[in-house]
């Protein structure tokens, strides 16, 4: 039997069901939060700032941008795969631990 090939509504049953599309579709929206993260970030660093050469130009103030991209990203990182205390939503492991449970009630 090959899992993927289901849909959730096949494995699973109310009301776990409507906590699982919940949690999953938090968990979307933090991936997709940290995919824009991660092209703005990159299209930063990749942004000949040379270009500008005034004295209004601040070269401080691209290093602050570029390290709170960073900052963002690890922290979007860290709500994903390890914070617990994640007030909306569930970390992957805490995912995977709890469908598996419903999973081999499934199964049963």
């Amino acid at each position: 039997m090959n899992l993927y090939t289901y849909s959730p509504k096949d494995l699973f049953e109310e009301p776990f069901l409507s906590h699982y599309e919940k949690v999953m579709n938090i968990l979307w929206w933090e991936i997709v939060r940290l995919n824009s993260t991660v092209y703005v970030l990159k299209r930063i660093l990749g942004f000949d700032f040379n270009v500008f050469h005034s004295a209004f130009t601040k070269d401080s103030f691209w290093k602050l941008v570029k390290g709170s991209f960073y900052e963002s990203c690890v922290l979007c990182l860290w709500k994903i795969d390890v914070d617990n205390d994640f007030e909306k939503g569930m970390t992957l492991n805490q995912i995977k631990n709890q469908n598996n449970g419903e999973y081999q009630k499934f199964r049963c």
